[in-house]
């Protein structure tokens, strides 16, 4: 389009000047000044640059925080993604641009340029995996650990598993989840994976028998004790005090 109006233009001028000259020194004058304001003539280069630009704008502040609210990505993970995804999109559409032939073909490469900006997006792993390597520790060596737990009967061993590792697992993922950055994660999954670890039974239906059995040796047992006829106050307390040693005995 700039060759040819621009050229048009420079003709026409060119041929007025032709027309205007007295002699041949004058025809020759103006011919060979047409011709190098023609040469001069070059095309406008705007089309590629602008196209450059639209796709740079598309790193734009709402694409930032469009990327920046990625759910549970960390700030390394956010900030890594957006330098060298959105570097390296920008790059290729910069190329697609300056390889295109006509105004059509950079409309294609801008657009398919925009449309990669616009993907990309954190690759978030970091909390996750902190996650599995909390879960991993609800493993076998740790229930088999919890398994020999001693004296805990076996429904205060289950109950304790089910019910306290759930809740620091559930902790720990809180924690993690709500981690800043890889640091955060990192403490987050070492604070859980500890409370995870110091989860153990809680062992009391065997004391609680036991403290029944001691219960026997009332006020009501001894007073029976007590009430034994024809027994002297020796005898009794000998009763008293063998009563007491097999109700110790027994726990």
């Amino acid at each position: 389009m700039r060759l040819n109006k621009q050229h048009k233009t420079q003709q026409q001028k060119a041929d007025k000047a032709i027309d205007a000259a007295a002699d041949n020194a004058g025809v020759t004058t103006a011919q060979t000044e047409g011709t190098a304001a023609v040469e001069a003539v070059s095309p406008t280069v705007a089309a590629k640059d602008a196209a450059k630009a639209e796709v740079a704008k598309k790193i734009s502040r709402k694409k930032l925080a469009a990327i920046e609210s990625t759910p549970n990505a960390t700030k390394e993970e956010k900030k890594m993604r957006l330098n060298k995804q959105h570097k390296t999109q920008q790059q290729k559409a910069d190329k697609a641009i300056d390889a295109a032939a006509d105004n059509a073909g950079v409309t294609t490469a801008q657009t398919e340029g925009t449309a990669a900006v616009e993907a990309v997006s954190p690759t978030v792993a970091a909390k996750d995996a902190a996650k599995a390597e909390v879960a991993k520790k609800i493993s076998r060596k740790k229930l088999a650990a919890i398994e020999s737990t001693p004296n805990a009967t076996k429904e205060e061993k289950k109950m304790r598993l089910n019910k306290q590792h759930k809740t620091q697992q559930q902790k720990a993922d809180k924690a993690i989840d709500a981690a800043a950055d890889n640091a955060g994660v990192t403490t987050a999954q070492t604070e859980g994976t500890a409370a995870v670890e110091a989860v153990s039974p809680t062992v009391a239906a065997k004391d609680a028998a036991k403290a029944e059995v001691a219960k026997k040796i009332s006020r009501k047992k001894l007073a029976a004790i007590e009430s034994t006829p024809n027994a002297t106050k020796e005898e009794k307390d000998a009763a008293k005090q063998a009563a007491q040693d097999a109700a110790t005995k027994s726990r």
